[in-house]
């Protein structure tokens, strides 16, 4: 899809600039997946008839069942008509501001996190009972579980506002798992195991909130180390959106 995002580009869709300066990448994509973020509907339908044109050309077609939009407003504080349509039919709606699913993750445009959150809690258990019934040997069964419950949470979940109750939900989670990979099923004495440090003689099982910390931490860095063009317009951005939500 390179060539459709170069066309974008040059119709001016590809960063859009909202009325407060604000600078935002407006169409992404990702293998056959084209997501956009727009501020307006008379830019949505642009985009979208656009990618209409690309699809005829490039003996494509662009389904509208598949197609699907969620809208608010923050300065209402309510949703909005989209009205977009796809070959001549309006494309269904997600009410009152809902998710969308793009890349694995539920992104909402009312900034709601709930269903993000509840897939991720979903997603954990699954992969909890898939790690315990692996059956291997002790190492390799905490190097799968890093591998798995551990970097699952680390790309889906550390700009979601946990409270500590869910990420202690979580860990505990995590504490079940690693115990029995280690063979053992008492809670009282192996929860202890999975707190104590490493030097203390336990086992320093991660907790949630250590990844999100390190996660967090390697953004900071990463945006601040280097001193770049690019990096220096995304803190700026970052800034105003900050001001904007009162911090």
């Amino acid at each position: 899809l390179n060539v459709l995002l170069r066309q974008l580009r040059h119709e001016g869709l590809s960063m859009n600039v909202g009325g407060d300066g604000l600078v935002t990448d407006a169409v992404s994509a990702f293998a056959d997946d084209l997501a956009g973020v727009l501020t307006n509907r008379k830019d949505a339908q642009k985009v979208v008839n656009i990618c209409e044109n690309f699809a005829k050309w490039s003996d494509m077609n662009l389904n509208q069942r598949k197609c699907v939009c969620s809208t608010w407003c923050h300065r209402t504080n309510r949703p909005f008509p989209a009205n977009i349509s796809v070959g001549g039919s309006p494309i269904s709606e997600i009410p009152d501001g809902g998710p969308i699913k793009i890349l694995g993750v539920y992104l909402a445009p009312n900034l709601n996190w709930e269903r993000q959150k509840g897939e991720v809690l979903r997603r954990q258990k699954e992969i909890a009972r898939e790690v315990m019934n692996a059956d291997l040997q002790p190492h390799h069964m905490k190097m799968l579980q890093g591998m798995a419950l551990h970097s699952h949470f680390r790309y889906s979940a550390p700009l979601l506002p946990w409270t500590r109750k869910e990420l202690d939900s979580i860990a505990s989670l995590w504490y079940t798992t690693y115990n029995y990979g280690q063979g053992l099923r008492s809670r009282g004495a192996t929860k202890l195991l999975c707190k104590l440090a490493s030097d203390q003689g336990g086992w320093a099982v991660a907790h949630p909130c250590l990844i999100l910390f390190s996660e967090l931490d390697s953004f900071a860095r990463q945006l601040t180390r280097l001193n770049d063009g690019i990096r220096a317009l995304y803190l700026l951005d970052g800034q105003k959106v900050l001001h904007r939500l009162g911090v």
